[in-house]
């Protein structure tokens, strides 16, 4: 299933869709078939006369010993690998928050957030969820700093068990 922005739809943009090749190459191995396909190497995997076979997933992005490209398991079809050498593991998707909660004219309603994170966590794996104590971007005084992490809340309040799902990213601004 493709997520659409707009209303939770199929098609990646409103009005446009992949071609039939495209699709064919996505459906077979997402990214990795697209790089592949059209002669992109991704930096782990050296130049392209040193690449017999297929990559070590437990390289390094300087293609040395190290675990940080490890897929560790794959929930719902998303993979998920370990951050760093550390304990901790993520989706190599991850949800940005920053729009949720503003004023603007685009940004989600609380609504449409929760229906965000039932799509990509509950629904597609995703393990790792953005956001920042200045989320939203500043946008008005009925919609202060700090929204964005109210909203990931009240989702979370909904079912305990939930929390144990998520990864929460977060950075603080001097």
């Amino acid at each position: 299933r493709v997520f659409e922005p707009r209303n939770l739809g199929s098609g990646a943009v409103s009005g446009h869709r992949a071609s039939a090749g495209r699709r064919g190459v996505l459906a077979s191995g997402g990214a990795a078939a697209v790089a592949s396909s059209n002669g992109f190497r991704w930096p782990w995997e050296g130049p392209a006369e040193a690449a017999a076979g297929p990559v070590d997933s437990r390289r390094t992005f300087a293609g040395g010993p190290g675990n940080t490209n490890e897929v560790v398991k794959t929930v719902q079809g998303m993979r998920h690998k370990r951050l760093g050498a550390g304990d901790v593991v993520v989706s190599e998707i991850g949800l940005g928050t920053q729009r949720w909660g503003s004023t603007d004219f685009n940004a989600p309603d609380i609504s449409t957030c929760h229906r965000l994170m039932d799509l990509a966590i509950l629904d597609h794996g995703v393990s790792l969820i953005d956001t920042a104590e200045q989320y939203p971007i500043p946008s008005g005084r009925s919609n202060p700093e700090g929204l964005t992490e109210e909203i990931i809340g009240k989702w979370l309040a909904k079912d305990k068990t939930r929390r144990e799902k998520l990864c929460i990213s977060t950075k603080i601004t001097g």
